[in-house]
């Protein structure tokens, strides 16, 4: 059930853009194509992963759950990506992968403690400043979209299960925009 009083019991995302500014949402909707589907440093389905990531680590489980779709519509099994949630050590991931999200797991759930020489073991894994700036971005606005959901009370509904399913893998399939200009924001999204 949304937080929001003029909200239905089972609201998801779409209604709640629709009390924002416009311009917000066109921004953040952009964002999240650009970040997630455009070309970037990392692949998506390494990034989508990350996505995934961040919002099983806030424990908010709107955004995990349409992003775990989006995981396994790509490709990853799902155990996998509940694995990384729940202990990044205990994954099939090499070294290399490891630091990354430990890395991340540090900036959602203490960032002030992450130093130098943290940044400086995932150089020495291997990773570029482009692939760890957009694994940044990603876990932040990540972040922002965890708190964003639960903030207005988002929740999941079993009884929308497939719609939410559909959903995920229009966002696994077409990116971020197209999907939802078809969930009711086209006057949003148009109008920019």
């Amino acid at each position: 059930m949304g937080f929001l009083k003029s909200l239905p019991p089972d609201a998801d995302i779409p209604p709640v853009f629709l009390f924002s500014p416009p311009e917000f949402v066109r921004h953040l909707l952009h964002l999240h194509q650009v970040v997630l589907r455009d070309e970037g440093a990392l692949p998506v389905k390494i990034r989508e992963l990350i996505a995934a990531f961040t919002c099983g680590t806030l424990n908010s489980p709107y955004c995990f759950d349409a992003h775990r779709t989006v995981c396994e519509v790509l490709g990853w099994p799902l155990e996998t990506v509940d694995t990384l949630v729940r202990d990044i050590e205990s994954t099939d991931f090499d070294t290399r992968h490891k630091s990354l999200f430990r890395y991340l797991k540090r900036l959602i759930l203490a960032p002030s403690t992450l130093h130098q020489s943290d940044y400086d073991q995932l150089s020495d894994a291997g990773w570029t400043d482009k692939e760890i700036n957009l694994a940044i971005i990603i876990c932040c606005l990540y972040n922002f979209m965890g708190r964003y959901t639960l903030g207005h009370g988002l929740r999941l509904h079993p009884e929308k299960a497939e719609m939410e399913r559909r959903h995920g893998e229009a966002l696994a399939n077409g990116g971020y925009i197209d999907d939802l200009l078809h969930l009711g924001l086209k006057p949003i999204v148009e109008a920019a």
